[in-house]
């Protein structure tokens, strides 16, 4: 792998992931990567701005924090295809992070990526949108969405019950449908 052009995003608001990104950011630079580094959480997105900023292609994305900052992550990177090596730092759960105790020298990760002793689990995502209509008469009426794990659909308000129809595609063939 190369290690040209890496982003960071750390849990926001959380002092421990930030020194890490800061930590991680500086033995890049020391490398000569270019680095993008900024928080992640409810109220900050930084992945629109890091892939508009790329003047080249991102070879890796740091996720610090928890799994809920690595499904955010995901969401948004996966159209660019960028890897993501997530790592439990000032999060709750760690199902998809690595434990930041077998990160504790950044270093040797560095060198196991720059030489290829590494392996990327490639997972699959769901994409769901909303669509208005009857029969095969549908119109879309959001943009597509993606995520890692699961979506919920839920009503607009709570005084409201949903009427829908449920679709399931794998690949573009239908699996199940009204759900």
């Amino acid at each position: 792998m190369q290690l040209k052009q890496v982003i960071i995003a750390y849990k926001a608001r959380d002092p421990q992931s930030q020194r890490w990104a800061e930590l991680c950011a500086k033995q890049l630079e020391n490398r000569q990567c270019q680095v993008l580094v900024g928080p992640s959480g409810p109220k900050d997105n930084p992945y629109p701005v890091f892939l508009a900023s790329a003047n080249q292609p991102i070879d890796l994305a740091l996720v610090l924090g928890g799994d809920g900052t690595v499904l955010t992550s995901a969401r948004h990177l996966a159209p660019a295809g960028i890897p993501i090596l997530g790592v439990n730092v000032g999060g709750h759960l760690g199902f998809l992070t690595e434990s930041v105790d077998e990160f504790q020298d950044p270093e040797i990760v560095w060198d196991r990526l720059l030489e290829d002793r590494y392996a990327i689990q490639r997972r699959m995502m769901l994409q769901a949108a909303v669509y208005d209509g009857t029969g095969s008469n549908l119109e879309p009426v959001t943009e597509s969405y993606l995520a890692l794990n699961e979506f919920c659909v839920k009503p607009a308000s709570a005084d409201r019950m949903i009427t829908s129809i449920l679709e399931m595609e794998i690949d573009g063939e239908i699996v199940c449908d009204s759900l």
